[in-house]
């Protein structure tokens, strides 16, 4: 996934995050963020403040027995706390041993199947706790349901709780690859899984959206029912990669190094849009780039910024955007990211890191409101479109020490 952060303690109330002001006095933080002294193992990390513990929750990606504290298989998405941002503490289990999501691939699949639970994103809907996350689909057990799935083919599921440290999820499968091709005019999804669900309300309307990836190169957006808990039927094919920086130098010669993924939704109701963070080329060859898109009509058209927001910088390499802006102990606004201390492709080796998150003046985009959009598809600006300003981190480069305030 993502949430401005005071946790929407909503019934209806908007999901997260409002373009916040920097506020307060400065604060200091050092990249990796600690875990009893050492750098916190968080790939593609949730943070976000639950306001009336006075403390802030990161959810990170597990793949049984790879990334979980301890190195206990049969559980997914462990959850640390903090209350100054730096340093964190392992708290529990989303799903705790043993309380592996009905129809996902659990730690009795086949080798190398197993246990693959991906961008784990919570927020506070209806007055329950929801959870949207990617996992790998048992296709056996998906059988039953008289359907049939490659092994190891990602979906989107669902889960809610009344108490979300220790709580029982609930669980549903909420959407998978081609599940909703049949229906008029919606662009097809192919080959490949469907993975990193984000979500939030429009400021203006209301509107509960959903984004996510279609492995690897494509960003849909759709809309939630009212209680999250279940996709509309039309899709719509916000963008794919389109800017040689979102290709992987290396993987371009053999066609596949081009990447669009992790998108990260983010309600900026200054301007009355929707912001989408996004991860590009490989975050296993330390090519990995944040960029952004903006919209004002999230079912037709997204604009995207031509240049990355953020890149490896520092001895720091290929930040993952993972979380929604977050308003910090001081008022200040950071957003989250995991970074590798050197390129690998081992998944635990990705580090919870954060960064000052700043509009400024000069980095716009132009968009058009929906009363004057054009058909779906276009996105070439025209008289009617307005200019908005889109989100930097930092410098656009990972910073060691980030500082923040007044």
């Amino acid at each position: 996934m993502r949430r401005l952060i005071a946790i929407l303690v909503l019934l209806a109330a908007p999901l997260p995050a409002t373009t916040a002001a920097l506020t307060g006095a400065s604060q200091r933080l050092t990249n990796p963020l600690q875990l009893n002294g050492q750098p916190l193992s968080c790939p593609d990390p949730d943070v976000f403040r639950v306001e009336g513990l006075h403390e802030y929750v990161a959810a990170c990606t597990s793949n049984y027995g790879e990334d979980n504290p301890g190195g206990k298989r049969s559980a997914a998405f462990p959850m640390y706390v903090s209350k100054d941002l730096q340093h964190w503490q392992f708290r529990s289990f989303i799903f705790p041993p043993g309380r592996a999501p009905g129809l996902t691939l659990d730690h009795h699949a086949p080798p190398g199947y197993d246990g693959h639970y991906w961008s784990p994103e919570i927020h506070r809907i209806a007055g329950r706790w929801v959870v949207y996350f990617a996992a790998g689909i048992h296709p056996d057990k998906f059988a039953r349901l008289n359907r049939t799935i490659l092994p190891g083919t990602f979906g989107l599921f669902v889960a809610w709780t009344d108490q979300l440290f220790g709580g029982h999820w609930h669980s549903r499968l909420l959407h998978y690859t081609g599940q909703l091709n049949h229906v008029p005019h919606n662009p097809k999804e192919l080959q490949g899984g469907v993975i990193d669900p984000s979500v939030a309300r429009d400021p203006v309307t209301g509107t509960l959206y959903i984004a996510y990836a279609k492995q690897r190169n494509q960003i849909f957006v759709g809309q939630l029912s009212t209680d999250g808990l279940t996709m509309q039927s039309h899709v719509h094919l916000a963008f794919g990669a389109n800017y040689p920086w979102e290709c992987d130098p290396r993987g371009v010669s053999v066609g596949n190094g081009c990447t669009v993924e992790g998108p990260v939704l983010y309600a900026d109701r200054q301007h009355g849009v929707l912001d989408m963070f996004f991860n590009s080329a490989s975050t296993w060859r330390a090519s990995y780039k944040v960029g952004v898109a903006v919209s004002a009509d999230p079912m037709k058209t997204w604009v995207t910024y031509p240049k990355p927001i953020l890149q490896s910088g520092h001895g720091l390499f290929g930040p993952g955007i993972g979380a929604q802006p977050v308003v910090g102990p001081t008022g200040s606004t950071y957003m989250f990211f995991h970074v590798q201390l050197h390129p690998s492709h081992v998944s635990q080796s990705r580090y919870l890191a954060a960064g000052s998150l700043r509009y400024v003046n000069g980095h716009q985009v132009l968009i058009r409101d929906p009363a004057t959009s054009p058909t779906a598809g276009a996105s070439a600006p025209d008289p009617s479109a307005r200019p908005v300003p889109v989100p930097q981190v930092d410098g656009g480069v990972v910073e060691r020490g980030v500082v923040v305030g007044p």
